[in-house]
């Protein structure tokens, strides 16, 4: 706040008034002083929009004019009715596209159900195929000895027949006929 204390009684009268009350009449007087410019721009502004909005609505109305006129109904129609069937196909296709996501998982459920079924399978198989292989050994082996065994008894049995023929040329009797009879008896208990 501005003082001008020329006088002491000025500056009394100033300190006797207070600060409160010259405030409010100071603001009071820039309010008056601030309500003629404030007036000024609120006409600034308004003739501003005129200015704006008034070009803008023409051009809207003519916009409007121009649409009716010049607007294809039927093509617009078409336009109707192409966007219903773009938004048609495109549900349609979402559809199919759920379809196939759900397809998708089941059968990669599936596929992984069948995956474990097939190692179950091949476990079994392997087991089937060891067992059938000790069912053969327990068949083959005693064979295989046998027949490693056959030569030895041939053997055994040709040094039985040449001491039974040697025997029989030393007691004088026909070798021929008891050797084939012999042979015979031989042969089948070979067999």
């Amino acid at each position: 706040m501005l003082f001008i204390w020329e006088t002491e009684q000025s500056l009394f009268s100033d300190l006797e008034e207070g600060p409160g009350a010259s405030e409010e009449d100071r603001l009071d007087t820039l309010i008056d002083a601030l309500h003629a410019p404030f007036e000024e721009k609120k006409k600034e502004l308004k003739k501003q929009m005129a200015e704006t909005f008034v070009p803008v609505m023409r051009h809207v109305k003519t916009l409007h004019q121009r649409i009716d006129e010049r607007v294809d109904v039927p093509f617009g129609k078409g336009l109707k009715i192409f966007n219903s069937g773009c938004k048609t196909l495109e549900a349609a296709t979402l559809a199919e596209y759920q379809e196939m996501v759900e397809t998708y998982e089941t059968t990669r459920a599936n596929i992984a159900n069948l995956l474990e079924q097939l190692k179950a399978e091949y476990a079994h198989r392997d087991n089937l195929w060891v067992n059938l292989e000790a069912q053969i050994n327990e068949l083959v082996d005693p064979a295989i000895a046998e027949i490693q065994d056959t030569p030895a008894q041939v053997e055994r049995t040709i040094a039985k027949l040449e001491k039974y023929h040697q025997n029989m040329d030393k007691d004088g009797k026909d070798t021929t006929i008891l050797s084939e009879k012999r042979l015979k008896e031989l042969i089948s208990k070979l067999g």
